[in-house]
């Protein structure tokens, strides 16, 4: 009999988290591409831009 008659079509799926590696040479930096939610203002500000720049570059 083939698995699909056996399961009735259903399954599950476990996965699990890899192990934590240590970083070799100096940590990676960048700067914050989205808004600091620590600063209300600048988040804010952030929000705002992006909700008006993705409304202008939905093509429609």
């Amino acid at each position: 009999m083939a698995l699909p008659g056996l399961t009735g079509g259903e399954g599950a799926v476990w996965s699990h988290p890899g192990t934590d590696r240590p970083v070799r040479g100096a940590a990676p930096d960048r700067e914050r591409s989205d808004g600091n939610p620590l600063n209300y203002e600048e988040y804010l500000r952030f929000l705002a831009n992006r909700s008006l720049t993705s409304s202008a570059t939905t093509p429609g």
